[in-house]
C-alpha cells in the first residue's frame, strides 16, 4: 500500500508541476514532456518499492550488450567494350588506298567526375607503331601527321580516323598517326554518362610491297577522373607546390573571388589569410612573419628555393645536396627581436640578410593621422596588440631587407639582367614553397599583363590612382602601413606609410618596391636594398 501512495503522490506533484509550465509549451511538447516524466518518476518509485519487498537484499540489474559488425564494399565501375574485336582491311590492292571496317568503342562508369578514352599503338608484344608482315621485315608505318584518306599518299603507311557521340554533329576526323608512347585522347568527359567512339584505319600500299598479312595492336584505355581538389582540401601553404596544373586550377576556381581563406606555413605553423584576387592570382593578404635564424636552415622542401644553378656571388650561402636535390640556405644573421632585445643589430648592408621581428603587433586600422611613428623608442597610436577577427589581416609581420627577402647573402651583386623575375621565372625567396615574390617593372598603371603585379592590383582595386590608398588598406587586399626599418635601424613611418618588396632589381644596390601612404601610391619606386620592408607572396 505504501508503494501505491508513493506513486500517487509523485503523480500529483508532477501534475502540479505540469500545470505551472503548460502555458509555456506547444501542444506537441506538452504531450511528450508529460509522458516522459511520468514514466521516469513512476519507474523510480516502483524500483524503490521493489527494494522494500525484498527487504534490501542485493538486486542486480541485468546488462546485455552485443557487437554487430557492419561493412560494405565500395566498387567503382569502369568498363570498355569493343565491337567487333578486329580492324581489317580486306582487299588492299597494290598502289591504292583503302580503309577498314568500323569498330565501336564504348565506355561506361559510375565515376561522377568523368573519364577519358585514349588510344596508343602496341602492347607488351607489339611495342611499335608499325603493322608488320609475318616475315618480321616488311611493314606499314604509322603516318606522322594529320591527312585526309585521299591524301594518304606515302606508300606503305597507315593511319586512323574516328568520330565520337560527344560532338553535336559527329563527323569523322582526318586520318592521323598513332604513337606508342603518347596517348591520343579520343574523348574527355566531366560526367559519368556513357560515350562511344566509331573507329577505323586506312592504309596505302606500294606496287612492290610483298603480299601477306600485316598485323599490329591498338590499345584503348579509359581512365576515370579523380574528385577535383578544392581549397577546403588544403591546410598548408606548401601544398600548393604539390598540385599539378589541373588540381591547381581546380583549387583556385574553388576560392570565392575576394574572399579570404586561412592556411598554415609548415615551417613554423603560423597562419595566414590568402585570397584569390581579381588579377587571377592567389595572394597572401597578411604580411609574412617568418623569423630567420642562423641555426635553422631554409630548404627547398618547404621554402621557395628553386634555382641552385646560379653561380658567382649569388650562390654565396647556398648548399646543394645532389643526392636528394635539396637546396639549403642558412641566414648568417638572426632575426632582430625587438620585444626581447635579442638577435643581431640592424646594419646598413646590401649584401647581408637582415630582418626584424617587432613582436605580435597589429595595426588598429586608424586612418586619421599620418604622423611618423617610431615604436622602437616610443609608443605608437596606430598599433595595437589586440588581435580580433577583423584586424588579423593587419598583422605587422616581420621586416626584411632585400637580400633576406630573396634568400641571398649577396643581394647587391645582382643586376636586372641576372635576377629580374618579370617573366615569373623560378627564383629564390623566403616565401613558402609553391609561392613566390610579386613582380614590379617600370610600368606604373597596367591594365593587363603581369610584369608589375603591384601596379595591376592598384589598377583593379584603386582605379590606378596615385593619390589615395584607401582601397589598398581595406578588404580584400588589406595592405598594412607598417612603416619601414630605416638606415639607423629604427622603425619609422609606421601607421603612415609602407613598402613591399618584389622580386625585381632596379640597379646595383637598389630594388623596386611598392610605396604607398595616405596621400601617395607609387608601384614603381626604388630604394637601397638595406632598408627593412614588408613581404607578401603569390601562389605560383
Amino acid at each position: 500500500m505504501r508503494c501505491k501512495k508513493n506513486i500517487i503522490l509523485s503523480l500529483e506533484i508532477l501534475i502540479s508541476f505540469y500545470r505551472n509550465i503548460i502555458s509555456h509549451l506547444t501542444e506537441k511538447v506538452k504531450i511528450i514532456t508529460l509522458s516522459l516524466v511520468i514514466i521516469m518518476l513512476s519507474f523510480a518509485n516502483i524500483a524503490l518499492c521493489s527494494s522494500n519487498i525484498f527487504n534490501n537484499s542485493n538486486v542486480s540489474a541485468l546488462d546485455y550488450s552485443s557487437n554487430v559488425g557492419i561493412g560494405f564494399t565500395f566498387n567503382p565501375t569502369l568498363s570498355v567494350n569493343i565491337s567487333p574485336n578486329d580492324l581489317i582491311i580486306p582487299n588492299l590492292a597494290p598502289g591504292t588506298t583503302s580503309d577498314s571496317n568500323i569498330i565501336n568503342v564504348s565506355v561506361a562508369t559510375n565515376a561522377s567526375h568523368g573519364y577519358t578514352l585514349s588510344a596508343t599503338v602496341g602492347d607488351s608484344l607489339h611495342n611499335n607503331t608499325n603493322l608488320t608482315h609475318a616475315n618480321n621485315t616488311d611493314i606499314f608505318s604509322s603516318i606522322a601527321m594529320d591527312a585526309n584518306l585521299a591524301n594518304l599518299t606515302t606508300d606503305n603507311t597507315w593511319g586512323y580516323s574516328y568520330k565520337n557521340n560527344i560532338a553535336t554533329t559527329p563527323t569523322w576526323s582526318s586520318y592521323s598517326g598513332l604513337s606508342n608512347s603518347a596517348s591520343k585522347v579520343l574523348f574527355n568527359t566531366d560526367n559519368n554518362s556513357s560515350s562511344s567512339v566509331d573507329f577505323k584505319i586506312a592504309a596505302k600500299a606500294s606496287e612492290t610491297q610483298p603480299s601477306g598479312i600485316y598485323t599490329g595492336t591498338i590499345n584503348f584505355a579509359a581512365t576515370t577522373k579523380p574528385i577535383p581538389k578544392t581549397i577546403d582540401d588544403i591546410a598548408y601553404m606548401q601544398t600548393f607546390a604539390e598540385l599539378d596544373a589541373v588540381d591547381l586550377a581546380s583549387v583556385k576556381s574553388s576560392m570565392t573571388l575576394n574572399s579570404a581563406y586561412m592556411l598554415k606555413d609548415i615551417r613554423d605553423e603560423k597562419e595566414y589569410y590568402v585570397t584569390r584576387l581579381e588579377d587571377g592570382n592567389v595572394w597572401m593578404t597578411q604580411n609574412l612573419d617568418l623569423d630567420l635564424s642562423h641555426d635553422r636552415p631554409l630548404t627547398s622542401n618547404d621554402t621557395d628555393l628553386n634555382d641552385s644553378s646560379l653561380s658567382g656571388a649569388y650562390s654565396v650561402g647556398y648548399t646543394y645536396d645532389t643526392s636528394d636535390n635539396i637546396i639549403s640556405w642558412t641566414p648568417k644573421n638572426t632575426t632582430r627581436d625587438y620585444q626581447n632585445n635579442t638577435g643581431t643589430a640592424w646594419v646598413n648592408n646590401n649584401n647581408m640578410a637582415y630582418s626584424l621581428d617587432p613582436g605580435e603587433w597589429y595595426w588598429d586600422g586608424d586612418d586619421s593621422g599620418t604622423t611618423a611613428c617610431n615604436y622602437l623608442t616610443t609608443a605608437c597610436d596606430h598599433f595595437s596588440q589586440t588581435q580580433s577577427e577583423t584586424n588579423t589581416h593587419l598583422s605587422i609581420g616581420n621586416y626584411y631587407n632585400w637580400s633576406a627577402t630573396i634568400a641571398s647573402d649577396n643581394g647587391s651583386s645582382l643586376t636586372a639582367s641576372t635576377y629580374n623575375d618579370v617573366t615569373l621565372n623560378p627564383q629564390n625567396s623566403i616565401c613558402p614553397k609553391g609561392w613566390r615574390l610579386p613582380t614590379i617593372s617600370s610600368q606604373s598603371n597596367i591594365v593587363s599583363g603581369s610584369t608589375n603585379e603591384f601596379a595591376r592590383l592598384n589598377y583593379l582595386y584603386n582605379s590606378g590612382a596615385t593619390n589615395t590608398d584607401i582601397r589598398l588598406i581595406s578588404s580584400p587586399l588589406w595592405f598594412v602601413r607598417a612603416g619601414l626599418v630605416s638606415s639607423n635601424g629604427n622603425l619609422v613611418y609606421s601607421g603612415s606609410g609602407t613598402g613591399y618588396w618584389p622580386s625585381t632589381v632596379y640597379g646595383s644596390g637598389q630594388a623596386y618596391y611598392l610605396d604607398f601612404s595616405a596621400t601617395n601610391v607609387n608601384p614603381t619606386n626604388h630604394v637601397n636594398m638595406f632598408f627593412g620592408r614588408s613581404v607578401r607572396c603569390v601562389a605560383r
